[in-house]
């Protein structure tokens, strides 16, 4: 359960909404703070390949097995895994198959979608 100064959120109640990294769920989001939030992503199957320009994102790995592509390279990542994507950095994160990856992700400045571009090297 998420607490806040005036409000309570049930976890049920936060939407889950289909974007470029999988299923989402944003737990603290920009319109209260723009200076950082966390999001839980939920993949399994391979992600759209893109890179943030103003964003950094920190990745922890909650559950499950695969790759984060960084740049053009793989790293294995699996429960307990922490990744840093910096600005600019092309990144897909890539479940084993049979898998799905369940990661907090704690973006700061806070996520935004007019935040997210294509990498078109590692799209179809």
């Amino acid at each position: 359960m998420i607490y806040r100064s005036k409000t309570k959120q049930p976890d049920s109640e936060i939407p889950t909404f289909d974007d470029v990294c999988g299923k989402i769920r944003v737990l603290t989001s920009a319109k209260e703070t723009d200076k950082i939030n966390l999001v839980e992503v939920v993949a399994n199957k391979p992600a759209m390949c893109h890179f943030h320009r103003k964003t950094t994102e920190i990745y922890y790995v909650v559950e499950g097995e695969g790759w984060v592509r960084i740049s053009g390279r793989a790293h294995g990542i699996k429960h307990g895994s922490r990744v840093i994507i910096q600005p600019g950095d092309c990144h897909q994160l890539l479940p084993k198959s049979g898998s799905t990856l369940k990661v907090l992700v704690m973006a700061a400045p806070a996520w935004q979608k007019t935040d997210e571009f294509k990498c078109e090297e590692h799209n179809p």
